[in-house]
Formats: C-alpha cells, structure tokens, sequence
C-alpha cells in the first residue's frame, strides 16, 4: 500500500469496505421462503424471479442471495416459525391420541370437542396408544452396542 502511495494512485480498497448495505426486497423474502421449502436455491430463484434464466445464473444468483444477510435472517426467523407450528401439531396429536387411548368409557363411543358422538374400538384405543408410544419413545427399536466394535475392511482382486 506504501508503493502505491508513492506512485500516486490511490491504495486498493477492500470489497467489504465497498459494499454498501443491500436493501430488503419483497422479492428477496419470497426467496428466503421458497428456498426452505425443498432447500434447492436454484428452484426457489426461478419461482420467485421468473423461470426465463439459464439454470447457471439462477444458481449464481441464488448462492449470491443465500449470503446476504436479510435473507439469511429471513430464512432463520421462517425456519423457527415452522419449528414452532411442528411443536404444537406434536402436541395437538398426542392429546388427541391421549383422549382416545385413555377413554374409560365402558361402551366403544367417543366424543369430539362439539359433542357429537364418535364411534372407537377397541383396536382403535391399541393403534392410539401403539403410536402415543412411538411419540413418547416409549418403544424404541434400536439396539444400542456397547464397547467397541471391530470392523475388517478387505479387497479381493480376484474378480476384477
């Protein structure tokens, strides 16, 4: 930087320091939500910017958009949104499976939050707790392995 000081030309200024702070688009929060529905940005480019690129500027555009940082904190604030739908969806389901494996009702009937009368068997109330279960991890299916595993890797050139 010295050197071109003394040259007379003016010493080279970094990009960050050029780069002004790029305003918040409609069309830039569109892509922050089409983008996490499949997590394709070049898909997500296209829907929201017009399907009459090339697939290659959609794709350089697209990674160009995944760094700027409204679009990065669009994206995170929609992805705990959806974080929180999942959490209440999980937790509507297991009431609902609570309500038909735990009625102590003598007769197979069920009633729904307006009154009218549901019919459930009891194979029903076996499905409802079999998947209240899973929910709850209460049957897991993995086997856990202890200690140390042993694993030989060979290769037989015999057959190529």
């Amino acid at each position: 930087m010295a050197e071109a000081k003394k040259r007379g030309r003016p010493a080279k200024v970094s990009r960050e320091t050029k780069k002004k702070p790029q305003k918040t688009t409609d069309k830039m929060l569109e892509f922050a939500a089409e983008y996490i529905i499949d997590w394709n940005g070049k898909r997500a480019y296209k829907a929201v910017y017009g399907n009459n690129t090339t697939d290659e500027a959609a794709a350089v555009s697209a990674c160009r958009l995944l760094k700027n940082p409204n679009v990065i904190a669009e994206k995170e604030r929609l992805l705990s949104l959806r974080k929180d739908e999942r959490i209440e969806r999980k937790a509507r389901v297991v009431y609902e499976l609570e309500k038909i494996a735990f009625d102590d009702l003598e007769t197979d009937v069920y009633r729904d939050k307006d009154g009218e009368i549901i019919g459930v068997s009891r194979k029903d109330r076996v499905k409802a707790l079999e998947l209240l279960g899973k929910t709850e991890a209460i049957f897991t299916d993995r086997v856990e392995q202890t200690g140390p595993i042993e694993i030989k890797v060979g290769f037989d050139a015999k057959g190529v």
